[in-house]
């Protein structure tokens, strides 16, 4: 039914008014001042439904609503309409599961007549729902941020925060504080960074401590409501724009990485701790490997010795008896055989010392080897003339030069007598000549400040060419064929000086030919 049907007395705005209504809404009621329906139009299908199927005209519409109403909107509905006056409100109702929302407008006429209008706003509230869900997520983003999140406003007061920054500043900042006017901002050196947010710029912050006390202290705020919390954190500022790019708020995020700082300078000191006991426990270490490689090396040097030393004095007390036997059956007198049961004596005095040195071993691996100031004139006599009762049936002949006249002592033992030794018959077994010819240079020179005695023992054996000069000195390297002999390794006299602190080395008698001879080199420092 259309309004132009309307059987009641208007006046002409009135009129026009109600024509122009059937275009602008989607259903009106015009009623009675009894409440009574006297033209209605109904487009909306959810209002039909609404309203129900039968014909409102002239029914009283408090009692015509169809029985499928939610009851509190049809409570709304009637409370507004028997106000009896001129108003606006929104109303929703619900028939089978569906839900339609309106704003509805109510006018009072002529003769107190009412005309109630319905115009839906689904699609509005769509949008409003939406925009209250997207309200709703970022709220929940900012609460539920881990991160300390805060916004101020254009002149930088303090607007809202999120609870992470509460936990995290123990407080928000008063009204009248402004980070751009905060002094303390301004002493550290970050205030100019702080006020190109106002240029429209991203600003970040690496991290840093700060206690909010100290901007309230040189802000003159009241202290009694700021906290002392020593904070370590990073934080990222950016403006908020308006619809017209105009700068309206500002946002402050900070990361709080206090906790992950503390741990980083505790396990910053532990590690140091660690690194302090590690070194203590190294040198302890490295002590005890010195100390059980000396042993080991005191072991293994003892050990070729007595293979080596007692092979020599079977040897020589076995060609002094030979030679006693020859002499004997030639009719030599006894008084020249005295030489011989000399040099017998002196072997087995030796041997007797051996014996001793490895039953007293397990004493000499608990201690340093003693050293002593030895006197080294003594020692090369006797290699020497050890050397040649060894070789007898060759000509030998040994010259000695040295810098001094003075008796001259090194820090040394028994066992540099055995380094001579082995030097020396190396000089004979590693000779081809008919005349073996060794000379030996005593000198004194300086090592890293310390006063060294040099001897030089140059032969005019095969020599050694370079590719062996380092090898003789290893364990274990293969003697050439027919230099089988009483000579004690060349690496285990590089052990025996290197108990006395001493070093050896070879080189050529003549330089550029090893086929000239060798200098066997030997340097073990003085004893003063």
């Amino acid at each position: 039914m259309f309004l132009t049907s309307l059987n009641i007395k208007l006046d002409n705005f009135e009129e026009e008014f109600i024509n122009s209504v059937d275009s602008i809404f989607d259903a009106y009621l015009l009623l009675s001042n009894e409440n009574i329906v006297l033209n209605y139009r109904i487009k909306d299908k959810l209002l039909n439904l609404y309203f129900g199927r039968e014909s409102l005209q002239e029914k009283d519409l408090i009692k015509s609503f169809g029985v499928q109403i939610q009851q509190e909107s049809k409570k709304e509905l009637i409370r507004k309409i028997l106000e009896k006056k001129p108003q606006i409100f929104e109303f929703s109702i619900k028939v089978n599961d569906q839900i339609g929302y309106y704003n509805v407008f109510i006018f009072i006429l002529a003769d107190d007549q009412m005309l109630i209008n319905f115009r839906n706003i689904d699609k509005q509230k769509k949008i409003e729902f939406e925009l209250a869900e997207e309200r709703n997520i970022l709220k929940n983003i900012i609460e539920l941020n881990p991160y300390a999140i805060e916004i101020k406003d254009f002149e930088g007061h303090h607007v809202s925060s999120n609870k992470a920054f509460i936990d995290m500043f123990k407080s928000v900042p008063p009204p009248e504080y402004s980070i751009f006017e905060d002094p303390h901002m301004k002493k550290i050196g970050v205030l100019d960074k702080i006020l190109t947010l106002k240029e429209g710029k991203v600003l970040r912050m690496g991290e840093h401590w700060y206690d909010p006390r100290d901007s309230a202290i040189e802000s003159n705020l009241n202290l009694d409501e700021i906290p002392s919390s020593l904070i370590c954190h990073k934080a990222v500022s950016f403006p908020i724009f308006d619809r017209e790019g105009n700068i309206k708020n500002y946002v402050f995020m900070h990361e709080d990485i206090t906790e992950r700082k503390q741990a980083e300078i505790e396990l910053e000191g532990l590690r140091k701790d660690l690194e302090i006991r590690i070194k203590e426990r190294t040198i302890k270490l490295e002590s005890s490997e010195k100390k059980y490689r000396k042993a080991y090396s005191r072991a293994d040097c003892y050990k070729g010795l007595f293979t080596h030393d007692i092979s020599n004095m079977f040897h020589t007390i076995g060609n002094s008896i030979e030679l006693c036997d020859t002499l004997l059956k030639e009719g030599i007198k006894n008084n020249d055989m005295l030489e011989y049961f000399v040099v017998i004596e002196q072997q087995i005095k030796r041997g007797k010392k051996l014996i001793n040195n490895i039953r007293n071993l397990s004493e000499i691996e608990e201690s340093e080897m003693p050293l002593e100031p030895t006197e080294i004139s003594e020692k090369l006599r006797s290699a020497i003339q050890f050397t040649r009762v060894n070789f007898q049936k060759r000509e030998i002949i040994v010259n000695i030069e040295s810098e001094t006249n003075n008796t001259i002592y090194v820090f040394a033992n028994d066992l540099l007598l055995d380094v001579f030794e082995n030097i020396l018959i190396n000089s004979v077994l590693y000779n081809k000549n008919d005349t073996v010819e060794i000379e030996i240079n005593i000198s004194r020179v300086m090592d890293n400040g310390k006063s060294q005695i040099k001897l030089e023992f140059k032969d005019n054996g095969i020599g050694i060419n370079d590719t062996k000069k380092k090898l003789i000195f290893t364990k274990n390297v293969k003697k050439s064929i027919g230099s089988k002999g009483m000579g004690l390794g060349l690496s285990l006299v590089a052990k025996l000086l290197d108990l006395c602190e001493g070093k050896i080395w070879v080189e050529d008698r003549i330089k550029g030919d090893y086929t000239q001879g060798s200098n066997f080199i030997i340097q073990i420092p003085e004893a003063l």
